[in-house]
């Protein structure tokens, strides 16, 4: 047994003879609150290295996992509501990039229309999706530019005289571009 080993064991039968000796309360005291420093120290490290290697979940479940036994604990609060913070950032990110490519792969199937109707679906989605970002110049762009091929399709008449559809077409791309 060693020496700190020994000093525990004397606390605790200080401790065990008289639990209301001012002296045995402080010092049970001070060495419970090293113990949750060194708890709580530890798994912040864990939590740290977690986040420094982007596993953000598996920081937060750790952080979770010592709340639980120090709920009121400040730091492992705040570093709680970090990680909840950029795992919603990261999400969003997320969901922004999946409905930029989702816009694109529209743009992408207006291009070769094979029903008119479809067309129209693809239109109206795209308007949906570039309202979620009302200011993001990328989605504004790509959205414009669909609407106006959206357009073109709409206007074409399958079945009439090209030089009849040709007219039609072009005054509308004239007043697309003057609109934008």
């Amino acid at each position: 047994m060693g020496i700190g080993e020994q000093r525990r064991s004397l606390r605790c039968e200080l401790w065990d003879l008289n639990p209301e000796h001012a002296q045995a309360k402080s010092v049970r005291t001070l060495v419970l609150d090293r113990k949750r420093e060194q708890f709580v120290n530890e798994f912040m490290s864990q939590a740290r290295k977690m986040h420094a290697a982007a596993d953000l979940a598996g920081a937060l479940s750790k952080i979770d996992e010592t709340l639980l036994a120090y709920p009121g604990e400040f730091r492992l609060l705040q570093m709680r509501q970090t990680l909840q913070r950029e795992i919603a950032e990261s999400q969003l990110r997320q969901e922004r990039r999946q409905d930029l490519d989702e816009l694109r792969r529209l743009q992408r199937e207006v291009e070769s229309p094979t029903d008119r109707s479809l067309t129209a679906a693809f239109g109206k989605r795209a308007q949906t999706l570039a309202g979620k970002y009302p200011n993001d110049e990328e989605f504004e762009s790509v959205a414009k530019e669909l609407a106006a091929r959206t357009a073109v399709v709409e206007a074409y008449e399958p079945g009439m005289p090209p030089e009849e559809n040709k007219p039609k077409l072009l005054r509308l791309l004239r007043f697309r571009l003057l609109v934008q």
